[in-house]
Order: C-alpha cells, then structure tokens, then sequence
C-alpha cells in the first residue's frame, strides 16, 4: 500500500514539476524543492524518514534534470558550423578536431561543471579512461540514456600518451520504422551528438547512431554524479 501511495505522489509531483517553466538557477531550485518535499512524503507515508526521502529524490530529480538538460543543448545545435575544424573556438585550436571542446560548451551552457582535465577540457580519449571529475563509467550492464556521454579512444601509434578518439553526447532520436507493409511508425533510438571530422564540412554537428552502430564495442558511456 505504502509503494502504490509513494507512487502515486511521484507520478503526480513529476507532472506538476515538469509543468513549472521557471528558467535558470531559481526554476531549478524550485523544481528541486517541491520534489524533495514529495520525497520525504512518501517516505513518511512509507514508514520512513522524511530527510532521507527529500534529500534521495532531490539528488535523484538532478542527477536527471542533468542529463536532460545537456541532451537539450546539444540537440539544438546540429548542423551547427561554430565548431568546425578550420576555426579556433575557446580552447579549441583552429585545424584541430572539436569534438571534446563541443562536448565541454554543451555541458557548460546546460548549467553543470565544466569537464576539465590538467586545465583544460577533456579530450575524448580522458573521457574514455573516465579521468573527467563527476562522471562515472556505467557498467555493461547499465542502459545508456539521453544526456550520457559516448567516447572512444583509438590512440595515436607515434604518439600513444595522448589520449585521442571521439566523444558525443546521446540523445533521443526518432526514426520512421515499417511495422508492416503499408504501416509505418516512429520508434525511439538513442543516437549521438557530435562535432564530427568525417563529414564535409569537417566538425559540423551530427546527430546519428554513431556509438550505437552494430559490433561498435569500443565505446564507454559516462553519467553524471555530481561534483
């Protein structure tokens, strides 16, 4: 009874939270607010404690508001050209892939702790061996989801300390699948976003199935868990 009642609060705080537009630091704070107040209801309702309730949905909600956030920047600027190879953006040097620099940009502009490395954003290849403070590497067992980091680490032969390859971010993509002969429909596919060197031209922002391609086995996701 007390998980049909737990539940029942969550589903409805989600939808009244969600429907606040409150924008920057005050919309996030408040948003956090009211669904730790419904934690620790729900714990309460539970048998449990009420600070321990607040404080794991409060950690939950941004842990997930995190994810959401950066899925969202990054999605806006596919087919953007302002991290191309043959320009100098930020840290990015000009004829040098952009690929971590966009990475960095996307989470930074969603509000979270920019990935640095030795002071400077983390190449892929960091992000690979997960050197980047406040990510974990998920298991093999865990799902990917939208706001995840992908990265490879392919490093260079006559250069093999620095860590090189390719780094994205995953999003939700929708694609027009065939249930059957004349009926169509959209199914949902996790892709990725990123600053790619292999289209003309180079490190325009893609979004498509790289990471998720099949027998691609080199690739670890990476989570946000805070600071």
């Amino acid at each position: 009874m007390s998980g049909f009642i737990g539940g029942a609060i969550g589903s409805a705080v989600g939808a009244f939270v969600n429907g606040i537009k409150l924008g920057g630091t005050f919309g996030l704070f408040t948003r956090t607010a009211i669904t730790a107040a419904a934690g620790g209801t729900a714990a309460m309702l539970g048998g449990g404690n009420f600070a321990n309730g607040a404080l794991s949905a409060a950690f939950t909600y941004l842990f997930n508001e995190a994810l959401e956030a950066i899925a969202r920047v990054a999605q806006k600027y596919v087919y953007s050209d302002r991290w191309l190879k043959s320009k100098a953006v930020g840290m990015g040097r000009k004829d040098d892939p952009k690929c971590n620099i966009f990475v960095h940009d996307v989470i930074v502009e969603a509000g979270y702790p920019a990935p640095i490395v030795e002071g400077r954003p983390a190449r892929a290849g960091e992000w690979y061996q997960g050197k980047v403070k406040g990510w974990r590497i998920l298991a093999s067992t865990e799902t990917p989801k939208p706001g995840d980091i992908a990265a490879s680490w392919n490093s260079w032969g006559f250069l093999p300390f620095i860590p090189s390859g390719h780094v994205g971010i995953v999003v939700a993509g929708i694609s027009n699948g065939v249930l059957s002969p004349g009926i169509n429909v959209f199914q949902v596919n996790l892709e990725t976003v990123s600053s790619s060197s292999r289209v003309n031209p180079s490190g325009i922002i893609v979004q498509n199935d790289w990471a998720f391609r099949p027998n691609q086995n080199d690739i670890r996701f990476l989570r946000y868990v805070g600071k």
